[in-house]
């Protein structure tokens, strides 16, 4: 070999050497970087873990409160139903007591009415018999006219 040769030889050797060695910084320094980086990562994830359970946590106390309310709502709305339908019994006993006693003074009047009939066809049976023809035409004439004073008369219950 020449001097240029072993020149260049040693100048590969060199530089095969400083390669290596600049290969190893290298290597060194990315793995580092490397390992950094998956630390942070991994402190990153951790963290990201908390805040979830944190999350978690909350949106459990959320829920519970919203059980809660819902069950208070519930327990309140059944109160309320419940005294609806008692106020809603009394005013349906009571209309129907007002009915009830509407209906026992028709009836009662109806009564009333009938006996007066009764009263004045005996009148006119009684004024017939003693042959006096002009008062039983108005005898009749009145008897007509509260007929149909009854029969017009609204609200009226047919017996």
């Amino acid at each position: 070999m020449s001097l240029r040769g072993e020149t260049s030889n040693q100048k590969k050797g060199q530089n095969g050497g400083q390669r290596a060695a600049l290969h190893d910084v290298l290597y060194q320094r990315i793995t580092s970087s490397s390992d950094e980086a998956i630390k942070v990562a991994l402190r990153l994830a951790d963290e990201a873990d908390k805040t979830a359970q944190k999350m978690v946590a909350e949106c459990e106390m959320l829920l519970e409160a919203v059980r809660e309310g819902s069950e208070q709502i519930r327990s309140e709305l059944r109160e309320k139903m419940v005294e609806f339908a008692t106020v809603m019994r009394d005013y349906s006993e009571t209309i129907a007591a007002k009915n009830t006693a509407y209906v026992e003074a028709t009836r009662k009047t109806t009564d009333v009415i009938s006996s007066h009939i009764e009263t004045v066809r005996a009148a006119i049976k009684a004024v017939a018999h003693e042959g006096a023809p002009t008062a039983a035409q108005e005898a009749a004439i009145i008897e007509k006219g509260m007929r149909e004073a009854l029969n017009e008369r609204p609200g009226r219950v047919a017996r």
